[in-house]
């Protein structure tokens, strides 16, 4: 085989011993090799059109993975999700929308190895075979088809495993804030317990005084009592049992309030 400067290549079928339909499937065997050779490289110069996409995609990848250890924040680490993002998309629609074509390109180099079986070349000293034309000029082109795909596919897998270290450092990133916001709720409920119970005696107390204010005016206005007491006298006896009646009102009307919400809650 030989390539001339028009472009076109010339092959050389020797017919020595050969019969006639011999020959016919050694021409239609060699008319299909190249069929399928020139199928087969539609794909190089889309390959190589997306060579420096797959590197500057690459690189890129390379500085957010080396800039990750030295994340601060949420934001920062928002930022880097959303580049990897960005990224992941671009991959993929790479990737998409030369899948079929790299796949052609696989499909149509298996038919032309399985024509190279099928011719049987005996070399000849001096002269060039197909088997030597294809190793020196079509598989480097397969290879470098093959490379980009697997490239790309490389860098798809990258990227994911990188998504999932920045989602995995993000969640715990959010489950640290949540423990501390938990922490701070938790405090805060403490705080409004304990003031709750302030309260609740405070207001035993005023509820108390009241009642014992009401009773001891009720006593000095009154004509209809049967002799003479000491007024002062049962209202400072009245105060231990006005507190605990008071107090045990309070709690009885805390735990109604309690269960209520409780069966509110279910």
């Amino acid at each position: 085989v030989r390539v001339h400067q028009n472009g076109f290549g010339r092959a050389l079928v020797c017919s020595r011993d050969l019969q006639g339909p011999e020959v016919g499937q050694i021409l239609r065997s060699v008319l299909e090799l190249d069929t399928y050779r020139n199928l087969a490289l539609l794909a190089l110069p889309l390959a190589r059109s997306m060579l420096p996409e797959v590197k500057r995609e690459e690189e890129q990848l390379a500085g957010i993975i080396e800039r990750i250890p030295s994340i601060e924040n949420l934001k920062q680490e928002q930022e880097t999700l959303n580049n990897l993002s960005r990224i992941a998309a671009l991959v993929e629609r790479s990737i998409s929308n030369t899948t079929s074509r790299f796949a052609a390109t696989r499909a149509y180099s298996d038919m032309v190895s399985k024509r190279l079986l099928a011719l049987r070349e005996t070399p000849i000293r001096g002269v060039s075979s197909v088997s030597a034309f294809m190793n020196w000029r079509f598989q480097p082109a397969i290879k470098t088809c093959e490379s980009v795909n697997n490239r790309f596919l490389i860098l798809s897998r990258r990227v994911m495993r990188a998504t999932d270290l920045l989602r995995t450092r993000v969640d715990l990133s959010i489950q640290v804030q949540n423990q501390a916001l938990l922490k701070s709720m938790d405090e805060r409920s403490r705080l409004s317990l304990y003031i709750q119970r302030s309260v609740e005696g405070l207001s035993v107390i005023v509820i108390s005084y009241y009642i014992l204010s009401l009773l001891e005016k009720l006593f000095k206005t009154s004509d209809y009592l049967p002799y003479e007491i000491d007024i002062d006298l049962v209202i400072a006896g009245l105060v231990p049992l006005t507190l605990l009646s008071v107090w045990f009102g309070v709690r009885s009307l805390k735990k109604r309030i309690d269960r209520l919400s409780d069966q509110m809650e279910k």
